[in-house]
């Protein structure tokens, strides 16, 4: 059996049964030295030649101006909702106290332009046979 007692950084007495206690000196506290760190081989990755693989360009746009008929109008006309004008040739516009009209004009038209074209502008040109003096009508 060993006992004995501890204090902090004093010596102690270790005795076992039947032997004269010994005395051991105190541990002196713990030096750091320091140690320089172990160079380690890194690794430096390199350039690996790839064959390049041209990137085709997107076809030229050739500028031009495209005309596009009407496919298609209807007329809208609050006073008479059941009417269709269907074969009638002529688009008319009015604003009258429950009397108006309003029609609409459908285009067949590619869903995007060729590719590598974008729109620049786009006009829409309606001819009127008559018009009232200081109106103006819209276009949406």
């Amino acid at each position: 059996m060993v006992c004995g007692t501890v204090s902090s950084l004093s010596p102690f007495t270790i005795a076992q049964s039947g032997d004269a206690p010994t005395s051991v000196p105190p541990t002196p506290p713990p030096t750091f030295t320091p140690v320089p760190p172990t160079p380690t081989p890194t690794h430096t990755p390199t350039a690996t030649a790839v064959p390049s693989t041209p990137t085709p360009a997107p076809p030229a746009c050739t500028a031009s101006t495209v005309t596009y008929n009407a496919s298609a109008d209807a007329r809208l006309d609050q006073g008479s909702r059941s009417n269709n004008y269907a074969s009638d040739s002529i688009l008319k516009v009015q604003a009258k106290s429950s009397s108006n009209f309003r029609d609409l004009v459908r285009f067949d038209m590619p869903v995007s332009p060729p590719e590598g074209c974008v729109v620049q502008t786009a006009t829409l040109r309606l001819y009127a046979a008559s018009h009232t003096s200081n109106r103006t009508l819209q276009a949406f």
